[in-house]
C-alpha cells in the first residue's frame, strides 16, 4: 500500500465501495487540494478512500480511481513516456474512472487533458466546477467529458458557517487581488488602484508552479489569512474565454470574503451561467466595490453553496458510471439539497 498520510478516508465497512484518489503531489498545490476534497466527498458518501501521491499510488481491483490532475500527475511521473504505462496500470484494476479538469475547455490545457486520457485508457473526464461547459465543446472530444457541479465537503461546511458567523466583522482591505502576473492582469490591477481603491492587496508572482510548502509564494494558509481580512476578492480570466474559476469562488466563501470575477475585454457572461450577481463588468466594479451590500452578498452566497454540496455533483456523475452516487450522496447530506448554484 501506498505510503500516505492521506489512507483509509471513508468507513472502514469492507463491503463498501473502493475508490482512490491520485494526486500529482507535487507542482500546483490546488491539485493536491481538490484531490483531498473529492476523497472527503467520497467519504461522506460511504466509501473507503484512498488518497495516494502519484509517485506512490499503486493499481488494484477498485470500484472508482479519480486523477486529479492527469496533467500534472505525467509531470509529476517524469513525463508521457514514463507515465503513461502507470496510470494505465491504476485504471485498469478499477471499474470506473475519470481525470478531473479545472480548465475551461476551449485551452490547450483541456485539450491536453483529453490527449492524455486517450493514450493512458481513462474513459472520463470530470469537468469539476460550476457552469456546464458541454457546449463550448470544439468538438466530441475522444473521451467521455461529464461536468461535475462543484460545492462544498462537510468540513468546509462547517468552515463557511463560521465565516458566515462573522460576517459583519470589519475587514480593512477593501479589495485583494491574487494571480499570475500577465499584461492584461498589470493593467487591470492599475485600474483597480486608479478606479476603485487604493488601499487593495496585489500579489502577482510569475508565472511558475506554487507548491504546498517550501514556497516562496503565498501558501494555502497565507493566502487564506488575506482573504479573511478582504472584503472582496476580485480577480480576471489569464485567457480570453469564459470560465467559472471554481477556485476563485470557493476560497474567498471559506474565508468570509466575497468573490467578484471581472469580465474584461468585452467579455459577457452566459445566460445560464449561475451566480451572475457575482459576475461584473469592469465598468462597475468601483460602484460594486464601494456598495454597502456586500453583507448580505455574502450571506446569499452561503445560501447558495448550503443548498449544493459538493457530494451532490459528484453523485449524480457517480450514477452515470454505474458507481453507488445519488442514493449514498441522499444518506450523507440528510437528503436534500440537490438543487443548483443560482444566487
Amino acid at each position: 500500500m501506498p505510503r500516505s498520510a492521506d489512507r483509509g478516508r471513508g468507513r472502514e465497512d469492507s463491503r463498501a465501495p473502493s475508490a482512490l484518489v491520485v494526486i500529482p503531489g507535487t507542482v500546483n498545490y490546488f491539485y493536491n487540494t481538490n484531490g483531498r476534497r473529492l476523497a472527503e466527498a467520497l467519504g461522506a458518501m460511504g466509501y473507503r478512500v484512498e488518497v495516494a501521491p502519484a509517485r506512490e499510488a499503486t493499481g488494484g481491483a477498485r470500484d472508482l480511481c479519480l486523477l486529479t490532475n492527469i496533467a500534472e500527475i505525467v509531470h509529476a511521473l517524469g513525463g508521457p513516456a514514463e507515465a503513461v504505462g502507470k496510470v494505465r496500470a491504476l485504471v485498469a484494476g478499477a471499474k470506473a474512472a475519470a481525470a478531473v479538469s479545472l480548465d475551461s475547455v476551449m485551452t490547450n490545457w483541456f485539450r491536453w487533458t483529453v490527449d492524455l486520457c486517450a493514450v493512458s485508457n481513462v474513459p472520463t473526464i470530470f469537468d469539476l466546477g460550476l457552469w456546464d461547459q458541454r457546449p463550448l465543446l470544439e468538438a466530441p472530444p475522444a473521451v467521455r467529458y461529464r461536468f461535475v457541479r462543484d460545492g462544498l465537503t462537510p468540513t468546509e461546511t462547517a468552515t463557511m458557517e463560521a465565516a458566515l458567523g462573522e460576517a459583519g466583522r470589519p475587514r480593512p482591505i477593501p479589495w485583494a487581488f491574487v494571480g499570475h502576473v500577465t499584461a492584461e492582469r498589470a493593467a487591470f490591477v492599475d485600474e483597480l488602484v486608479r478606479a476603485v481603491d487604493p488601499g487593495g492587496f496585489v500579489y502577482l508572482p510569475p508565472l511558475e508552479p506554487i507548491a504546498e510548502s517550501g514556497t516562496p509564494h503565498l501558501d494555502p494558509r497565507q493566502f487564506h489569512a488575506v482573504l479573511a481580512r478582504s472584503r472582496y476578492h476580485v480577480w480576471c480570466s489569464h485567457h480570453g474565454h469564459f470560465y467559472m474559476e471554481p477556485e476563485r469562488f470557493r476560497l474567498p466563501l471559506l474565508a468570509g470574503c466575497v468573490p467578484l470575477k471581472v469580465l474584461t475585454g468585452g467579455q459577457e457572461a452566459p445566460a445560464d451561467a449561475p451566480l451572475r450577481e457575482l459576475l461584473v463588468p469592469l465598468g462597475e466594479l468601483p460602484a460594486r466595490v464601494r456598495s454597502s451590500d456586500r453583507e448580505a452578498s455574502y450571506r446569499r452566497l452561503c445560501g447558495a453553496y448550503r443548498r449544493h454540496p459538493l457530494a451532490a455533483g459528484l453523485g449524480a456523475a457517480l450514477d452515470e458510471l454505474g458507481l453507488p452516487g445519488a442514493s449514498a450522496t441522499a444518506r450523507a447530506v440528510g437528503g436534500g439539497g440537490r438543487g443548483g448554484l443560482a444566487a
